[in-house]
């Protein structure tokens, strides 16, 4: 699992025994002399699959973003500042 999902629960899957897998996304290093990397839309849409991200606010700038997922938990991390 990766660091973003370090203590994220499924609790679904506890007992679960079979093939189990993930998918992973790693957005590109931020361009020299910029401060945030923008991303114009990032939209998912993965019924069987958990989300969870690290704390994206320092890093990225997202024009829209849609995270789906109708049989698994969604936790996205983001601070804000004033």
């Amino acid at each position: 699992m990766t660091d973003a999902c370090v203590g994220f629960k499924f609790p679904e899957l506890l007992n679960y025994v079979g093939v189990t897998f993930e998918v992973a996304m790693h957005l590109p290093q931020t361009p020299s002399g910029r401060s945030s990397l923008h991303v114009k839309n990032l939209e998912t849409d993965l019924p069987l699959f958990a989300h969870c991200t690290g704390d994206l606010a320092n890093n990225v700038d997202f024009g829209t973003v849609s995270f789906r997922s109708s049989n698994m938990p969604i936790e996205v991390r983001v601070s804000f500042e004033a």
